[in-house]
C-alpha cells in the first residue's frame, strides 16, 4: 500500500482522518446538579429547590476539575465528549494493531 502523503505512512493517515472527523472532543462528564445561591431570602434555596446547574466535570494535572457550561452549550458539549470516547477507542485500536504488527514482524 502506497503512503498518501510524503513521509507519512497509511494507517497514520488513516488515523489521522479518522481522528480529525472527531473534532471538537472532550474528555469528562456533564451533569446537571442543583446549587445553593447563597442569599439570605433566596425562596429556591430554602424549600431546598437550588438552582440547576450544567457542570463539565474532567481530570486535569491529576486532580478533578469542575467547569459551570451554559445550557445552550449542553447539545455541542455531549457532542464533544462522545466524539473523546470515540477517539479513546481510536487510540486503544491503534494500540492493539501496533502490538500485532510487532508480533508479525518477529
Amino acid at each position: 500500500m502506497k503512503p498518501t502523503q510524503p513521509g507519512r505512512k497509511a494507517p497514520e493517515t488513516a488515523f489521522a482522518k479518522k481522528a480529525a472527523a472527531l473534532w471538537p472532543c472532550a474528555k469528562g462528564s456533564l451533569t446537571w446538579v442543583r446549587n445553593r445561591c447563597g442569599r439570605p431570602g433566596c425562596k429556591r434555596c430554602a424549600s431546598g429547590e437550588g438552582h440547576p446547574a450544567l457542570l463539565y466535570t474532567f481530570r486535569k494535572d491529576g486532580r478533578q476539575r469542575a467547569m459551570s457550561v451554559r445550557p445552550e452549550l449542553e447539545g455541542a458539549m455531549r457532542k464533544a465528549i462522545e466524539n473523546g470516547r470515540a477517539l479513546e477507542a481510536l487510540m486503544v485500536e491503534c494500540g492493539i494493531a501496533t502490538v500485532r504488527a510487532g508480533r508479525a514482524r518477529r
